[in-house]
């Protein structure tokens, strides 16, 4: 794996991590809510089915600067000067939870570049579409729920509420990872699949690693991030992608709820779905493989 940076246009450092298979179809990798550019085990997954993975730190994350203001539309721009500077002229995207949203904006901005992309148990749309956010529940996308309620009657009081609970998330890795983990993976409320990725050695010290590094700068790019999944509109409609998306999500999902990504799966025209009725919201640990592997055979040519 070897790490490297790209200035943009506007002076921003994005940083970002390069595996895989060099010689392989290229997948650019959107990480989750809080997380970085580290694939942990994604790394070997890319490996052995032969892809190339970047994986950018989003603005605010790691050792990517911070972009004041951003919406979930700046973000293609930010991965097409990535994949400039790499000299990519196509390429595929993932996105893990929090990062779906913004593989789902690669995939409707950029149809002349982005090959196929894939949305793995991917946030979806919930601030601006009645029946996504219906799917928010005590029960599943509990997180959602709060901040969706509150910015409908109070936005400063919704700002204030994403920033305490990202402070407290910041406050619990920087104390010790170990809390954080028990606190959003090892309840009683956590399905048996998550509990069993989280308690897998290797695993848990890749998660570990990784939210220390997402959260060594500050809190700043966790708190935006947070907004612009949970209380601002994506900017277009899913309707409008126009190249091949694959679709993966656990049927016991409690951190992001399956119905948002059921919605996707009927409204993006060139779309196919996995729901795995006994896995959660970690199927991007527990089924690496078979999801580049998927990628890589929806992978469309795209325009010149």
């Amino acid at each position: 794996m070897e790490e490297s940076d790209v200035v943009l246009q506007d002076g921003r450092t994005l940083a970002y991590t390069d595996c895989g298979d060099p010689g392989g179809p290229p997948v650019l990798s959107f990480h989750g809510t809080p997380s970085c550019r580290f694939p942990g085990p994604w790394e070997a997954a890319a490996r052995s089915v032969g892809v190339r993975l970047i994986s950018p730190d989003r603005p605010g994350y790691g050792r990517s600067d911070f972009h004041p203001g951003q919406k979930l539309l700046d973000w293609p721009a930010d991965a097409a000067e990535l994949a400039d500077s790499l000299e990519l002229r196509s390429f595929a995207v993932v996105g893990t939870s929090g990062g779906g949203p913004y593989a789902a904006a690669c995939a409707y901005a950029l149809p002349e570049r982005v090959s196929a992309a894939a949305l793995v148990c991917g946030v979806g749309p919930f601030w601006d579409v009645p029946e996504v956010d219906a799917c928010a529940t005590a029960e599943a996308g509990g997180w959602l729920r709060e901040l969706i309620d509150l910015a409908r009657v109070d936005p400063a009081a919704a700002v204030a509420h994403a920033r305490e609970e990202c402070e407290q998330d910041a406050e619990m890795v920087a104390r010790d990872p170990e809390e954080w983990l028990r606190f959003w993976f090892e309840s009683e409320d956590v399905p048996a699949p998550d509990r069993e990725v989280v308690a897998h050695p290797d695993d848990r010290e890749a998660l570990v690693f990784t939210l220390r590094e997402a959260l060594r700068p500050g809190i700043e790019g966790y708190v935006q991030d947070e907004l612009i999944l949970a209380i601002q509109p994506w900017g277009f409609r899913p309707q409008e992608i126009r190249v091949p998306v694959s679709i993966w999500h656990g049927e016991l999902d409690r951190l992001v709820p399956v119905g948002a990504a059921r919605y996707l799966a009927r409204v993006i025209p060139h779309s196919s779905a996995r729901f795995l009725p006994g896995d959660a919201h970690m199927i991007h640990i527990r089924h690496a493989e078979e999801i580049f592997g998927g990628l890589v055979d929806v992978m469309s040519p795209v325009r010149s």
